[in-house]
């Protein structure tokens, strides 16, 4: 099991889910997304610490500065840290 940790405050182990996408909304915690494909680029993260793999291509068209990743696109390839320009919050309901 490879650890996620959010902008240093929010910790969670990843349970080989789809994706970071997936792992995320797993912990009831309030993500941007639209798509789930890559096209939007609402779910873009800083990839502060680790390395993720690729499950899908993103649009070309959504570009990815250094160190940004899509969160619908990728999977831990071990620990990583990352970091959301709005932070996320857990969910009410």
């Amino acid at each position: 099991m490879h650890k996620i940790n959010i902008d240093g405050d929010i910790e969670f182990e990843y349970g080989m889910e789809f994706s970071l996408l997936d792992s995320i909304e797993a912990q009831q915690l309030d993500i941007d997304y639209n798509c789930r494909a890559g096209f939007c680029g609402s779910c873009k993260c800083e990839l502060v610490n680790g390395e993720v793999e690729s499950i899908q291509t993103p649009n070309p068209v959504c570009p990815l500065g250094e160190n940004e990743i899509l969160t619908c696109c990728s999977r831990p390839k071990g620990d990583l840290e990352l970091r959301f320009k709005n932070k996320l919050q857990q969910m009410t309901w």
